[in-house]
């Protein structure tokens, strides 16, 4: 799903895509928006609004009873983005993500469970 900035001026700025949302590894779910469109609440709105489309999505012969994200512990914006659309921490894994650029890195993994079921921690 490709995200656009909401109130376009066609006169001024062409329609473009500012980021991405979507679950490529399911039942893990992300997201990227451009720099230029942090802290506007589109990563937030976005995810809100994607989370019943996946659960929905997914509840035919392939249902996953839990979406999850993965962050590094330091990305706080994105934590409260997850946290915003109902996500909860589930763990901390350490050092089990190598970054190009920082080395190895934690990962906060967060989830969120499908409505009506409760939060299951393994």
């Amino acid at each position: 799903m490709e995200l656009l900035p909401r109130n376009i001026d066609d006169t001024l700025h062409k329609p473009r895509v500012i980021g991405v949302i979507g679950a490529i590894r399911t039942p893990e779910v992300g997201y990227m928006i451009h720099t230029d469109f942090w802290g506007k609440g589109y990563a937030s709105e976005a995810l809100q609004a994607f989370m019943p489309v996946f659960f929905e999505h997914y509840s035919g012969k392939e249902i996953y009873s839990f979406a999850e994200a993965h962050v590094d512990p330091e990305h706080i914006p994105s934590r409260k983005v997850l946290e915003k659309a109902g996500f909860m921490l589930l763990e901390v894994r350490k050092q089990d993500f190598q970054s190009p650029t920082l080395g190895m890195r934690d990962t906060c993994i967060y989830r969120l469970e499908r409505p009506g079921k409760a939060l299951e921690t393994n």
